[in-house]
């Protein structure tokens, strides 16, 4: 379930104070511990949320901090889901605005 009042944490925040902070880790020795075509950059865009958790990075993840795949997809998807509803209402609100009388 969404919350409807205030936005999910993106994965990235979770990252970053559950996981890589009590392991003091930082973004460089993380891409190193996943390996492949992990780098820095690649990390350190997830942890400022400028880019999602795909299956494959959830597999990564998963695989390098012992949790579920399934952890990572649901922050990603509830933080996006509430991002996408959150933009339509914008949207919309912006849409049904009155006109001005002319003058």
């Amino acid at each position: 379930m969404v919350p409807s009042r205030r936005c999910p944490v993106h994965p990235g925040v979770v990252l970053q104070e559950e996981f890589l902070k009590p392991l003091n880790l930082t973004a460089r020795q993380f891409a190193e511990k996943l390996g492949g075509a992990w780098t820095e950059l690649h990390v350190t865009a997830i942890l400022k949320g400028k880019e999602g958790i795909s299956a494959e990075t959830a597999r990564d993840f998963a695989a390098v901090l012992g949790t579920p795949e399934a952890f990572w997809i649901r922050l990603d998807q509830q933080h996006y889901q509430w991002e996408k509803i959150h933009q339509e209402n914008r949207s919309k609100k912006e849409t049904n605005k009155p006109l001005k009388k002319a003058q």
